[in-house]
């Protein structure tokens, strides 16, 4: 029993999900309903449709759908329990009802505008009451048409009336139409125009399809495919980050083969390109120095460029990129720390100010017979004797060091080492200013 009320609910809920589509016929007219009768005590369904024609319908004419006690789904309805959905009226799309037993039918658009298809299409979509001399077409006659190209309505054999134009993007009979002013629209990629026309000619309406009938299609537009990533997010003002990952696809060749990528984030005065380096100039001055726990979230966006072709804009988001001041400088060493993957000599010693901070990072790892203890080796720079200095390591204080010294960052593991962040806090004796460190180094 309980298998057979379920199958019941189920099938009454497709019902009453049928009861609101409808069938479109010929170019996309509505002519019917789908009427849903139902005999609860019989176990019977039945769906009744009726069409003009079946040229380019969007849903084949329907027969009957019978659902008895005899098949593997049937149901049983004399449950008292489960009341019949088919029994409430359902407001239909076009403003109507359909309820058991009855049909509900929407009337074919007017050139004023009225059609239900598509849950209020407007205008004088599909075609009904053609003008008899009146003739339309889009002003393209090209049969390949670029992305980017204006079009526009031509008309002839419409004197004495008043003409308004309306246009779909798409064959579909779902998409509800828009009306189009006279210098016409610029095409998108990828898109089957079809025009239309309404005429009001002494009180009289007529409602007409323009050539050609089929539509006038685009090629295809460039697109952007892939998925934007970042290497390390949240990420530092030292390390920055360069996002990766997005591609060009352009099937009808609209960019010439020099269709690029570039990354883009918003500002308050528009969008700028991304850095090559993944590090702005902005981080290197003002709040970003003064502050240590600074952050701000970035959005970037993959764009497509080079494409003179194409104009309309086309993007792809990346993954909001957080950026925190922490560090003035970084290094980063891949798989060991003594060679040219360490990032050079240059990369391997920098100089630090007071307050200011390095990131070090040993990534890739393999080496399981040989795990040791890394650090920076440290000198004080000064022209006296006896600078004192002190650095904190990811913010605890270590123990002063008097002229040089080794700052343990600690000890490898297979894989990925993030070794932490030394800034030095501060330093005294002998003119020092400043302190220039070294490594990783054992």
């Amino acid at each position: 029993m309980q298998v057979k009320l379920k199958s019941l609910i189920a099938l009454l809920s497709l019902a009453v999900s049928l009861a609101v589509m409808f069938i479109a016929c010929g170019k996309g007219e509505i002519t019917e309903f789908l009427a849903i009768k139902d005999d609860v005590a019989d176990s019977k369904f039945t769906m009744e449709t009726k069409c003009l024609s079946d040229e380019n319908a969007l849903v084949e004419c329907v027969g009957d759908l019978l659902v008895d006690e005899e098949s593997s789904s049937s149901v049983e309805a004399s449950s008292a329990s489960t009341p019949s959905s088919a029994s409430n009226p359902t407001q239909s799309s076009a403003g109507g009802t359909s309820s058991a037993g009855g049909t509900s039918s929407a009337s074919k658009s007017s050139a004023a505008g009225t059609s239900s298809a598509g849950g209020g299409t407007q205008g004088a979509c599909p075609e009904g009451n053609p003008k008899s001399g009146f003739s339309c077409e889009w002003d393209f006659k090209g049969k390949d048409l670029t992305p980017g190209t204006k079009i526009k309505p031509t008309k002839s054999g419409d004197a004495g009336c008043t003409t308004k134009w309306w246009f779909k993007s798409s064959t579909s009979p779902l998409l509800k139409c828009s009306e189009l002013a006279d210098d016409g629209i610029v095409s998108e990629g990828s898109r089957t125009y079809l025009l239309y026309a309404s005429l009001d000619c002494s009180g009289a309406a007529y409602a007409t399809q323009c050539k050609p009938e089929a539509g006038l299609s685009t090629k295809i537009a460039p697109t952007l495919v892939g998925d934007c990533k970042w290497a390390k997010n949240p990420t530092t003002t030292a390390r920055g980050g360069s996002p990766s990952g997005v591609t060009v696809k352009d099937e009808d060749n609209l960019c010439g083969g020099k269709g690029t990528v570039t990354y883009k984030y918003e500002t308050d005065n528009g969008d700028k390109d991304w850095p090559s380096t993944g590090i702005l100039s902005d981080w290197k001055e003002g709040v970003w120095k003064t502050d240590k726990k600074h952050k701000e979230t970035y959005q970037i966006n993959a764009t497509l460029s080079n494409c003179p072709n194409y104009t309309i804009p086309t993007t792809s988001p990346c993954p909001p990129l957080e950026v925190s001041a922490g560090t003035d400088f970084i290094i980063e060493c891949t798989g060991g720390w003594e060679d040219a993957q360490c990032g050079g000599a240059s990369k391997k010693k920098v100089t630090l100010k007071v307050d200011e901070c390095v990131e070090v990072n040993v990534n890739n790892y393999q080496n399981q017979y040989h795990l040791p203890s890394l650090g920076l080796r440290c000198d004080a720079q000064g022209t006296g004797d006896q600078p004192k200095f002190v650095v904190s390591l990811n913010g605890r204080a270590q123990p002063s060091i008097t002229g040089n010294g080794l700052v343990t960052l600690g000890t490898m593991k297979i894989g990925d080492n993030p070794l932490g962040t030394m800034c030095l806090t501060s330093i005294s004796g002998g003119g020092a200013t400043s302190i220039t460190c070294q490594g990783p180094t054992q």
